[in-house]
């Protein structure tokens, strides 16, 4: 009993106070409805009879649902998001807790991590007496931070703590500095939690890679189940898990079943207190959230009654509807349609949890699953199957056929929330009717052999040659990821492949009518224009593109049926058991070559550190990396502006910087950052530039032209290097046109910079027909002002130049640039710098026999 219930005075009636967590991408919004949802309707939140208490309730969205779209997909992916729902939760609990109040907490998958994250805290801390929300803010910001310090991180995180140090550091110099005392708030309140309900908890965040979570966990904020154990009070906890799901990354959280037998022995603990039962189906069949919804309503049904037995308040006109619509044989989906196929592959073998330990699934026990004294062991001595499961086995229409059973398992009854009897047409108004149990249509010769039927992990060869297949699968998905990502970075590495003409690229004619190339650019007018560098890096090596997915289409397509081989397997098996003659005795066959691999200690042990600790490790380091990089990226950018307003560095003193263009030439250097031989330009006047290469382009050793390089045509580096390019959206090298007021009106600053900005422009040039390494673009003035030319390249804070010629520079080339008025006819006039002078001294003839340009007239009369 909680320390409140014995202060509960009559000052203010007893309430019962029950909270809901939506999960991922779930809220009240949807069109389809999960089980949270439907729970949350089902409670009657209307006076209370006499003698029973008043309910309220707390409905929070899932993660992920975010109005706006791109935060919603980083939400929906990694889980961002929810500690800011559980501190919501936690609020509206302590707003509305009184004394002597009872809770009642209810989640689902992400949503469902959050209400026992919860529930926890408030077992664990209290509730914070309210006074007003400002302090209550502050009250409950502090609960959590206390809440997840009590957890020990060790070596783990080590960001965390150095941030914590930091912030525990400002915090109380913060408040000397104020002179603040402490808060003399009373005591918390320790209310009683008479009921927790989740269905299939799955972590808070990861994605789809189960590593990255760790590694998240480990190296950047640790948001992982703090214990798998029940706060002891906590006084009851059911928990509805699916048991055909097949996703590595949505394995499910259980509680510690055999920690808390222990505590039973010891008188501890109540019997019955957990209790967690697998259902037939995937995540959403389970939980809610597909439109054919009649399978989720079983694990929805024995969730009300096992709530009901706690006091809960339910609507009978509301739980009659759902058991009209429950269905165990109903549709069941697969959670890896479509792009789901590249979540891993992995099914919920219920061995990983088993506290006898099974050596083939041993790479995926979590390490941190350990007994009291350190001995690492799993959280479950049986499993608990719903009756629907087996019913639907043996009476349903869709062959179904679980695979992840173990040899003995302990099924578990319908309850009176079961499926409803057939409905009398006659009757009108007729009182509830008792439900049916779902395996009284079974033959009663086979309910004593239901829990050690001995069906799919037993030794049997037939559950040997089963998992095996399932292994074959496992490699065939990493097959296809691997081929996905090759095609997906094709632009960074095509270029690796041998000169000679083979494969796809065979069948292409030799005339510049690449078919295959188009194809691959259909797509574009119908994708944002930052895709259109990636699509035209596939559109360059069409051969590859088109081999690789042809390989995707032929693993995908091999995949499902080798799905269908394992199901036709596990059918076979369950038939066997269930029928009335009972399993076949048979001599198990030699173990298999693969059977002998996936189950060898070095296979396994090596499987688990790499899982568990290498890949977490990598995953970490590379979390810390793009942090930095991000940052890197910020700081360029937001540096960015102050270093193009000053000019120092482009002041030349040629006497060119107040006179207006008419048509001039001007040297260009692609190792410079800044041009600066030009003149000064007249707000709405189009002109004219045209680029004569005298010197070959390259940047880090990759030929380009004026026309600018691509990020993909400079592999890695170039990807990485694209966000801090002084013109992110424009190529490397590709010229640009700067536009800035006088250098004479005043002292250059930052300010100066925000107060009459520097205009700059992308130069689009185009080849000039028949005359070789001539180019030719426009632009229209937006300002008068002094102009410059630079190519466009990746900058560091405050260093410029550190990719034009400093330590990294690898910038080569150069041009004779001609500048004109669009009506200008006169030839250049002024005195022409060293390159312009090399150009117009060219030999009179091309290599390709055509006439050079006249020097007298200039290069781009």
């Amino acid at each position: 009993m909680s320390d409140d219930s014995k202060d509960a005075g009559d000052s203010h009636p007893v309430k019962s106070i029950v909270l809901f967590s939506d999960g991922t991408g779930n809220s009240s919004g949807k069109l389809f409805k999960t089980n949270v949802w439907r729970m949350y309707e089902a409670i009657d939140l209307g006076p209370a009879p006499p003698g029973m208490r008043d309910q309220i309730a707390y409905y929070d969205n899932g993660v992920g649902t975010s109005g706006f779209h791109p935060i919603r997909i980083v939400q929906g992916v990694f889980g961002w998001g929810l500690r800011r729902n559980a501190l919501e939760i936690y609020r509206y609990v302590c707003r509305n807790y009184r004394p002597g109040d009872q809770i009642y907490g209810f989640g689902y998958s992400r949503g469902a991590f959050t209400m026992r994250l919860v529930m926890d805290m408030i077992a664990s801390q209290g509730v914070v007496p309210y006074r007003d929300e400002r302090q209550l803010a502050r009250a409950a910001r502090a609960v959590y931070a206390t809440y997840r310090k009590s957890e020990p991180l060790g070596w783990r995180a080590p960001l965390v703590q150095l941030v914590r140090a930091s912030t525990r550091l400002v915090t109380s110099s913060w408040r000397r500095l104020r002179g603040a005392r402490r808060d003399d708030a009373p005591p918390n309140h320790r209310p009683a939690i008479c009921f927790l309900g989740v269905w299939d908890t799955v972590a808070a965040y990861g994605g789809p890679i189960t590593e990255v979570t760790r590694a998240f966990d480990n190296w950047v904020y640790p948001l992982s189940i703090p214990s798998y154990q029940l706060h002891p009070n906590i006084e009851c906890a059911r928990h509805a898990l699916a048991l055909d799901d097949e996703r590595d990354s949505f394995h499910p959280l259980l509680w510690d079943e055999i920690h808390e037998e222990e505590r039973v022995e010891r008188k501890a603990a109540r019997p019955g207190r957990i209790q967690q039962v697998w259902f037939a189906g995937m995540h959403g069949d389970v939980g809610g959230g597909y439109p054919d919804e009649s399978l989720s309503f079983v694990s929805l049904l024995w969730m009300l009654e096992e709530a009901e037995k706690c006091g809960l308040r339910t609507l009978d006109i509301v739980i009659d509807r759902y058991r009209a619509l429950v269905n165990s044989a109903g549709p069941m989906h697969d959670s890896r349609a479509g792009f789901g196929a590249y979540y891993r592959y992995q099914p919920r073998n219920t061995a990983i949890w088993l506290e006898t330990e099974d050596k083939s699934v041993l790479s995926q026990r979590d390490p941190s699953i350990r007994d009291d004294a350190g001995n690492r062991r799993g959280l479950i001595r049986e499993v608990k199957v719903h009756e629907s499961v087996i019913a639907r086995i043996a009476n349903g229409t869709d062959s179904y056929a679980p695979l992840v059973l173990p040899d003995r398992f302990r099924v578990v009854g319908s309850g009176k929330y079961g499926e409803a009897r057939q409905q009398d047409e006659a009757a009108v108004a007729a009182p509830r009717k008792a439900a049916t149990t779902l395996l009284s249509s079974m033959d009663k010769a086979l309910l004593p052999r239901i829990d050690r039927s001995g069906i799919v992990t037993g030794p049997s060869s037939g559950a040997m040659r089963l998992w095996d297949l399932v292994w074959q699968r496992r490699i065939l998905y990493f097959m296809t990821l691997l081929a996905t990502i090759a095609l997906l970075l094709i632009p960074t590495w095509g270029h690796w492949q041998p000169a000679d003409r083979s494969g796809f690229e065979a069948v292409l004619p030799s005339d510049g009518r690449d078919w295959l190339a188009n194809i691959v650019r259909l797509p574009m007018p119908f994708l944002p224009t930052f895709t259109h560098g990636w699509i035209e890096g596939f559109a360059r090596y069409p051969g590859l593109f088109f081999g690789l997915f042809f390989v995707i289409l032929f693993l995908l397509r091999y995949n499902g049926r080798l799905d269908q081989r394992i199901q036709d397997a596990a059918r076979g098996r369950w038939h066997e058991a269930l029928s009335s003659a009972g399993p076949a005795t048979e001599a198990p066959d030699a173990p298999s070559l693969i059977h002998k691999l996936r189950t060898s200690g070095p296979y396994q042990r090596g499987l688990w550190l790499l899982k568990w600790h290498v890949f977490p490790l990598l995953f970490g380091l590379a979390i810390l990396l793009v942090a930095l990089w991000i940052a890197l990226i910020v700081t360029t950018q937001l540096r960015l502006p102050a270093m193009e307003a000053d000019l120092g560095r482009c002041q030349t003193g040629n006497g060119r910087m107040h006179q207006a263009i008419g048509i001039r030439q001007a040297d260009f250097e692609t190792a410079r950052t800044c041009n600066a031989e030009i003149g000064h330009v007249v707000r709405d006047t189009r002109y004219v530039v045209t680029f004569d290469v005298v010197d070959e382009w390259t940047d880090g050793g990759h030929r380009t032209t004026p026309q600018g390089a691509s990020a993909g045509m400079l592999g890695v580096p170039g990807l990485l290097g694209a966000p801090l390019r002084r013109v992110i959206n424009a190529s490397y090298l590709q010229p640009l046109v700067a536009i800035r007021e006088d250098p004479s009106e005043g002292t250059w600053s930052i300010w100066n910079y925000f107060r009459s900005p520097v205009y700059i422009h992308a130069l689009e040039l185009r080849p000039v027909p028949d005359v070789p390494n001539r180019y030719s673009g426009e632009f229209v003035a937006r300002r008068d002002g002094e102009l410059f030319l630079f190519a466009n390249d990746a900058v560091l804070p405050y260093r410029l130049d550190a990719f034009y010629a400093g330590r990294w520079g690898a910038n080569r080339g150069t041009a004779c640039v001609t500048i004109r008025t669009e009506d200008a006819t006169d030839p250049p006039a002024g005195e022409m710098g060293p390159i312009c002078l090399r150009f117009s001294t060219k030999p009179a003839e091309d290599e390709d026999g055509s006439a050079a340009p006249d020097a007298a007239t200039g290069p781009a009369r």
